[in-house]
Order: structure tokens, then C-alpha cells, then sequence
């Protein structure tokens, strides 16, 4: 899971350094598939990221689990 975390810190710092219109796209497309992805493995963490101020360069893996019952309940 830290990894998805790191990615999109890593793409978030990234976007304010490129300008070419084709890799801001693919960046953007890394950050949701990353997004999905923390989503998919703890819906209930990945809301509380959001719920509490989730921004471009907070690290969404210190609320999401991975283990979607483990967040089942800690809302």
C-alpha cells in the first residue's frame, strides 16, 4: 500500500514540473488508477482521507489499509 502512497506524492510533485500535454495526461491517468486502487483495497480509509482535507500531496497510505474490512469499521 505505501507504494500507491508514494505514487501519487511522486505524480502530485510531478505535475507541477511538466507541461508537455501528453505526459501531464499520463500522469493524471497514473494518479486515478492510483486512486481506484486505494479505493478498491479500503473504501472506509480511502474516505476518511478524503474527509479530512485529502489534498494533491498528502499520502492517501496512511489512511487506507489495504485490507477492506479492516477500515469496515473504524469510520
Amino acid at each position: 500500500m505505501p507504494e500507491l502512497g508514494r505514487e501519487w506524492v511522486r505524480t502530485s510533485a510531478a505535475l507541477g514540473q511538466v507541461r508537455e500535454p501528453r505526459a501531464r495526461q499520463e500522469l493524471v491517468r497514473r494518479r486515478q488508477e492510483a486512486l481506484d486502487e486505494l479505493e478498491r483495497r479500503d473504501p472506509a480509509g480511502f474516505a476518511r482521507w478524503l474527509a479530512e482535507g485529502a489534498t494533491a500531496d498528502s499520502d492517501p497510505a496512511v489512511y487506507v489499509s489495504g485490507d477492506p474490512a479492516a477500515g469496515s469499521d473504524a469510520a
